[in-house]
């Protein structure tokens, strides 16, 4: 990786960093977990919120790159690299709400952090195979592939207890 390619990666992270704080500060609020109906509305409204961010930064994404620098390779490379890392964005509530739920609510940790663990794993694998592969492209591409695969598993675990709990 050159720094070209590193500036473009770092105006990316605080791009997510940015993208992601109100939910992460509304994750600490415990008294969303427990009234369920309460929590999926929460959920959907921040999904609602990482589709709408997305989508615009879709479609303004120099405008972002711009404002930290006027080296096109930068701007040029983040917004190359925006555009695949940031496939999965929307999936972000779905990540961090539901591990947290299935932990305060259903006493789940030891499962969540396994899976986080494999997670963690996963991602490490498939990016080293990705790279030989396709080079950083492969590496791109494996973060939001990742995020989706799990994202389907928080899903189906969320409703696998939703129903435990109605029966």
């Amino acid at each position: 990786m050159n720094k070209i390619q590193g500036f473009g990666l770092l105006l990316n992270l605080i791009l997510y960093i940015i993208i992601t704080l109100p939910i992460r500060l509304l994750s600490f609020y415990k008294k969303i977990y427990k009234n369920p109906k309460k929590f999926i509305l929460i959920l959907i409204i921040s999904i609602i919120y990482f589709a709408s961010i997305s989508i615009l930064l879709y479609k303004f994404p120099y405008s972002y790159f711009e404002l930290f620098t006027n080296i096109n390779g930068i701007i040029n490379y983040g917004v190359y690299a925006f555009k695949i890392l940031f496939l999965s964005s929307s999936f972000y509530s779905i990540k961090l709400l539901i591990p947290k739920y299935l932990n305060l609510i259903h006493n789940k940790k030891i499962a969540i952090l396994k899976l986080q663990i494999s997670k963690i794993t996963i991602l490490i694998l498939l990016s080293i195979i990705n790279y030989l592969l396709f080079n950083t492209k492969g590496i791109l591409f494996t973060i939001p592939l990742v995020d989706f695969i799990y994202s389907l598993i928080y899903l189906y675990l969320y409703i696998k207890n939703i129903i435990i709990l109605q029966k």
